[in-house]
Formats: structure tokens, sequence, C-alpha cells
């Protein structure tokens, strides 16, 4: 229980800038991260997404999770549900850990990323695949993450 008590902790303050310069600092407090959620057993929850980019404005979306795949999205002002397009985008805990990954894989130029001091997942992950393309930025953030 320390030990799982300090991972949080040193998560809580968690910040990851520039995956070229340092990356295997940032890829252990990724996995430390991960290890936090793994252990959290969650399967069944739901929470608020937001993606940032230069794309056409959304509000933010409350997404369902079970048994570790995305089922379900509605927008959080009008409670309508998301197109089956849109559905299929949406990003569950799991597949914002494939993100980072990716991130530190290729390198992207920039990958910044902030954990729960609870749970351990992202709550904000910003993605700049490369600096020399404008505008193809993104950033993932989560919030009011509730088990179900």
């Amino acid at each position: 229980m320390r030990s799982a008590l300090g991972t949080v902790v040193l998560l809580a303050g968690a910040l990851l800038v520039g995956c070229g310069s340092t990356p295997a600092p940032q890829i252990n407090m990724a996995a430390a991260a991960r290890s936090v959620w793994t252990a959290s057993g969650l399967r069944d929850y739901h929470f608020i997404y937001e993606a940032v980019c230069f794309c056409p404005p959304e509000d933010p979306i409350l997404v369902t999770v079970r048994a570790g795949k995305v089922v379900a999205g509605a927008y959080v002002t009008t409670h309508e549900p998301v197109s089956a397009a849109r559905l299929s985008t949406l990003l569950s805990v799991d597949d914002l850990f494939t993100k980072l990954d990716a991130a530190h894989a290729r390198p992207a130029h920039t990958a910044q990323v902030t954990f729960d001091r609870r749970y351990g997942y992202p709550t904000s992950l910003y993605i700049d695949w490369d600096v020399m393309i404008a505008d193809e930025e993104i950033e993932y953030r989560v919030s009011d993450l509730v088990p179900d």
C-alpha cells in the first residue's frame, strides 16, 4: 500500500514535456500511471470527454465504458447521443494510454500528460506529432470519471 500511495503522490504532479528530449523518465511515469489504473480494476465507468484540436468545436461528451470498451456517448449540454461515426472515435482510458504509448514510440515532437491522483488515468493528453505540420496537434481531456 505504501508503494501504491507513493506512486499516486508522484503522479499527482506529473507533467511530461518533449518526448524526444528525455523519453525514459516519461515512459516510466506513464508505466507507473498505467499500473495504478490497472490496479484500480475499473472496466465499467463513465467520464466527461473533450477533444481540443483544429477541428469543428464540439460540446463535452459523457462517455460510457463497459468491459473496457466505449459503448455510448451523449453530449453533456443536450443529452443527445453522438452519431455512430463519432462514437467510433471516442476513447476509453485504455485507448488514451495506447495513444500515449504511440506518442512515445513514434516519437511525437511533444507529448504532455497529467494523471488523476486516485486512479492514475490521463486527465489531459496533448500530442503534437510533427513540429513542421500546422494544426495537427490534439489534446484529449478526461474529467469526472465515475466507476459504474
